[in-house]
């Protein structure tokens, strides 16, 4: 169930150009209040060190909306994926593009339709692929990167494509976050019960590039409805979690997995954050991450107020909070980090913070 609000959606921030003090943002807004979702897609001018957001760069999308950034061929691209149905199988529609003139060409390499990717939560680029995981279908699949002369021809399947969901069991599989560690894929899978309101263990899957299981799985014991997944640097990945069920999460934190000695350690326990939301990599071995409580009402019918929800920084021993960001319009929350220059985003209901390497409040 969504709330019918108009919110601010920033998916992914996506570093468009070098400047004194950070690069532009393309962001991506969601708007409920009808019910039915509309969203867009555009450009926060941050190069100057002003904050201006240009709207409907791409106007009138549907509301459920994801955005990747990555290289190809050693050129930026930008991804915007979009759910086409709650109702229908029909996959993804996604575009991409060349974020440098998005301003001025505002027409995608391609526009197509990925009809075996339902929901992408999760994107991750290896052996020159690109690949998308399903939180709807739980399913992983590999996509072709080359860009072809007929630009609805590009960036299509490559036929390989590995599915979690066993459909004998009732367990409920959905991906939620895909990391690439040299000529292996990770995948982060939550399972929850058949009716879909309570999380069971979550589970991290190896892969091969060809999306062929190795054997290697990592059964994540007492980790519930994990929210991410992120490299820590060599072999070591880190997982957030919410724990609990939809909204009442407050058994979440964040732990570290060696996926060659196969340790596991706590490295944030929920007590001191709540439910971990969103996380993000510093590329220095860091980790920020937005974290949320949930307050009992007293009242079954709405038991949960709305959340505390902070910022917090861990740098290798402890947690620190940064700032409370409660006090904002609408629910959706995230962090964004830019591993090039230390520069973090993040998306706090309709506003969005830029802070930078040190935690400093830039703009807002």
């Amino acid at each position: 169930m969504r709330a019918f609000r108009k919110v601010l959606s920033v998916l992914l921030l996506v570093l468009l150009t070098c400047g004194a003090a950070w690069g532009d943002l393309v962001y991506t807004t969601s708007d409920w209040s009808t019910g039915t979702g509309v969203g867009t897609m555009g450009i926060i001018s941050g190069s100057a060190g002003n904050m201006t957001a240009e709207a409907g760069v791409v106007p009138i999308l549907g509301a459920d909306l994801a955005l990747f950034s990555f290289t190809n061929g050693g050129a930026p691209r930008v991804l915007l994926d979009e759910l086409d149905s709650y109702s229908t199988a029909s996959g993804d529609r996604i575009s991409v593009y060349r974020p440098q003139t998005l301003r001025t060409e505002k027409q995608p390499i391609t526009n197509r339709a990925w009809s075996m990717t339902e929901n992408a939560h999760a994107f991750a680029v290896a052996n020159n692929r690109l690949y998308a995981g399903s939180y709807n279908n739980a399913s992983i699949v590999a996509y072709d990167m080359e860009e072809k002369k007929d630009g609805n021809a590009s960036y299509g399947p490559t036929g390989h494509y590995y599915n979690f969901r066993d459909a004998s069991d009732n367990h409920k599989a959905r991906v939620e976050g895909i990391v690439a560690l040299g000529s292996r894929l990770y995948v982060l899978v939550n399972y929850s019960d058949s009716m879909g309101s309570a999380y069971m263990d979550s589970k991290i899957v190896e892969l091969d590039t060809d999306l062929k299981a190795t054997g290697t799985e990592f059964e994540l014991t007492g980790i519930h409805n994990a929210s991410g997944m992120v490299s820590l640097g060599g072999s070591k990945l880190a997982v957030a979690y919410r724990g609990g069920t939809q909204k009442a999460g407050t058994t979440g934190g964040v732990f570290a997995l060696n996926v060659e000695s196969d340790d596991v350690v706590e490295i944030v326990d929920g007590a001191d954050i709540g439910a971990a939301e969103s996380i993000c990599s510093d590329g220095t071995g860091g980790l920020w991450i937005v974290g949320q409580e949930y307050k009992w009402s007293g009242d079954w019918s709405d038991p949960y107020v709305d959340p505390e929800t902070k910022l917090y920084r861990w740098t290798g021993g402890s947690v620190t909070m940064v700032c409370d960001i409660s006090s904002t319009t609408g629910y959706t929350f995230a962090v964004r980090c830019d591993e090039t220059d230390g520069t973090v985003a993040v998306v706090a209901g309709d506003k969005i913070l830029i802070l930078n390497s040190a935690g400093t409040l830039q703009q807002t």
